[in-house]
């Protein structure tokens, strides 16, 4: 090696070096993960209500026991939801059991949220990124004992629409916020509710009673095989109004339906009349027995108007549900349909075609006309 570049060797060497210790330097620098996060200790376990508000409503989710709840007023300040209510049932009638999908979702955001691109500091800018008091959607996080842990306000969306301006209530910061937390944080307490009907194993139902409106109850039971059948299997039996045995595909039907019922959306109208509701008088009634004695029961009343739905209510719940008709269908069965009997239904009368009707129609006026003359 030439004697006369190991200086230059030697700058080279060190620029390196010089550059190696800035960006250790550098790195260090930057924020941790930790520190970007919103909330690093989040923990469901510990979080006992979320609250959501915006200029149009407002709602509160409480932890109960190991359930969620939605509310239409806060708890209150002396109570302690996840040790008030260990059984998790509702007692309050303004609390109705809530969505536990679109809970995860919400408490998944809160987990996940963290800091990205600072957008702004400026104050006079909070309205128009929609993260002020007035158009921003304020989120209030609080531990078990109702004690507030984060309070943020959700803005406008980004110009990709998968972030969403967040501002820290009490700060002027304004950062860009990934996942669309703004879908996740909705004041409609309808959203919230969970439109669950009915639910229960199908395996366990023994008995089913339908009830349809000015008709017999119709009653089925699954009846064991006899002793003398040692590979037989249990069958459906029609019991009233006739004896007969059921056809399975139509029970199926009934019980994958009852099983696994579920809501369009909530009746809020509280004015409307038990009557207007159809529920004096249902339109059908359908009871499925258990085999540890529990009945699962559906009531369904009138219809709603033109909007293609009906009201239907349970026993044990105080809320008035609606249901698209076409849900009916698979609940509404006669005995000939469990029968497997194909019912006629009447027959049209048949309309004349146009030309014929108008040859029938001069017809008819002929002999008004002649009856007249005479």
């Amino acid at each position: 090696m030439n004697m006369k570049h190991l200086p230059l060797l030697a700058v080279i060497l060190v620029v390196i070096i010089g550059i190696i210790i800035v960006a250790n330097q550098l790195s260090n620098l930057k924020p941790s993960e930790q520190s970007l996060a919103y909330l690093p200790q989040f923990s469901e376990a510990d979080c006992g209500m979320i609250s959501i508000r915006d200029f149009k409503d407002s709602v509160f989710l409480i932890h109960k026991g190991k359930e969620w709840v939605v509310a239409d007023k806060r708890p209150s300040e002396n109570t302690s939801p996840l040790a008030a209510d260990t059984t998790a049932r509702v007692k309050l009638s303004s609390e109705y059991p809530a969505d536990s999908a679109f809970i995860q979702i919400a408490l998944d955001k809160l987990k996940a949220m963290k800091k990205d691109d600072l957008i702004s500091q400026n104050q006079h800018k909070q309205a128009e990124l929609e993260v002020d008091s007035i158009m921003g959607t304020r989120v209030d996080v609080y531990n078990e004992k109702l004690a507030p842990i984060l309070t943020f306000y959700v803005g406008k969306n980004s110009a990709d629409w998968s972030s969403n301006f967040v501002r820290v209530n009490g700060s002027n910061d304004v950062y860009l916020v990934g996942g669309s937390i703004k879908y996740s944080f909705f004041t409609d307490k309808t959203r919230w509710k969970n439109k669950s009907i009915v639910k229960f194993d199908r395996s366990f139902a023994k008995v089913i009673e339908i009830t349809h409106r000015d008709s017999a109850t119709t009653i089925v039971s699954l009846t064991p095989p006899s002793p003398k059948d040692s590979l037989g299997k249990p069958t459906w039996q029609i019991l009233s109004p006739v004896k007969d045995s059921a056809k399975n595909t139509e029970v199926d039907k009934i019980l994958n339906s009852m099983s696994n019922f579920s809501a369009a959306d909530f009746e809020n109208d509280t004015t409307i009349s038990k009557d207007s509701l159809g529920f004096t008088k249902p339109y059908l009634t359908v009871t499925v027995a258990l085999e540890n004695g529990e009945k699962k029961t559906v009531i369904v009343g009138n219809e709603k108007g033109s909007e293609g739905k009906r009201w239907v209510r349970t026993p044990d719940k105080p809320v008035t549900f609606l249901i698209y008709k076409y849900n009916v269908d698979n609940l509404d069965k006669s005995v000939n349909a469990l029968r497997g009997i194909e019912e006629k239904k009447p027959a049209q009368p048949v309309k004349p075609a146009p030309a014929q009707q108008k040859k029938t129609e001069k017809k008819e006026k002929k002999k008004s006309a002649a009856k007249a003359v005479k």
